[in-house]
């Protein structure tokens, strides 16, 4: 690898985090194998380095394995969505096209890995100073270390969520199709990706779990019904009754989804 083509990729890593949409518009129309290794090479660090602070709480070895396994459940995100998303695209009327759409996914997941790499070292310095993972309070401080990181995590994906909304609104020139792809964009991610990560676990470390790089009944049952069982035994209510409290929610949130559309579709500043 040149000196010229390394300048080139850290000049891309530069424009997504600045979110200079004007140059990205412009690498995602051109066909550069720059974007999709400067991408490739962000979510691998990136990720590898927040996973390994992620998991290292519970052991060396369970950081190890989730420096690996964190990058490979994004690259699962974009392989399984990828082809459903390009025809979601060109069903809405985008005119983007398989690739252009791979490109805009990438530089999101990219610009994620690189909010949660830069959290990597406060996250590090954080596990080696709480009490281990042999601590007699050990469950308390693992649901505060789960806490901490699902803030991370939905911090880093709201932003780069949002920055892909503007990456849209700038290349698509309809901007109905452009949040509507958008939005199916996102909740395709949302479902697929926490069904994968659901099979790759664990990822935190249970304290009162053996060390395992997967469960060894990572493919029995899904994340939903998953949920809907940690519902029922903390709430103590019944199957029937979470799903219908569940419909209710998923009525509300589509409602709220509806009204959110209509704001994009008017907002002058985005």
């Amino acid at each position: 690898m040149d000196s010229t083509t390394i300048a080139q990729r850290w000049r891309w890593l530069l424009q997504v985090c600045r979110g200079e949409f004007d140059l990205l518009a412009e690498w995602i129309t051109r066909r550069d194998a720059n974007l999709v290794w400067s991408s490739v090479v962000a979510i691998c660090v990136g990720c590898g380095l927040y996973g390994f602070t992620l998991g290292m709480w519970r052991s060396p070895l369970m950081g190890a394995y989730v420096s690996i396994k964190l990058p490979l459940a994004i690259f699962g995100v974009v392989g399984i969505n990828g082809m459903l998303n390009g025809v979601l695209a060109q069903l809405l009327g985008t005119g983007l096209g398989f690739r252009q759409t791979l490109m805009m996914i990438l530089a999101s997941f990219a610009l994620f890995a690189l909010i949660v790499g830069s959290v990597a070292p406060v996250s590090f310095f954080a596990s080696l100073n709480l009490p281990g993972a042999e601590a007699a309070d050990a469950g308390q401080w693992h649901g505060m270390v789960l806490v901490f990181h699902t803030g991370v995590i939905a911090f880093a994906g709201l932003i780069c969520n949002l920055k892909l909304l503007r990456l849209m609104l700038q290349y698509v020139p309809n901007r109905r199709s452009a949040v509507q792809t958008f939005v199916g964009w996102t909740l395709g991610n949302l479902l697929v990706g926490a069904q994968v990560f659901y099979v790759c676990r664990p990822f935190f470390g249970d304290p009162d779990l053996e060390v395992e790089f997967f469960r060894r009944d990572a493919l029995s049952g899904n994340f939903y019904y998953g949920v809907l069982g940690s519902a029922e035994a903390a709430t103590g209510l019944g199957a029937p009754v979470l799903i219908f409290l569940a419909l209710l929610a998923g009525l509300f949130a589509v409602v709220q989804l509806r009204r959110i559309i209509r704001e994009l579709l008017t907002d002058d500043r985005l």
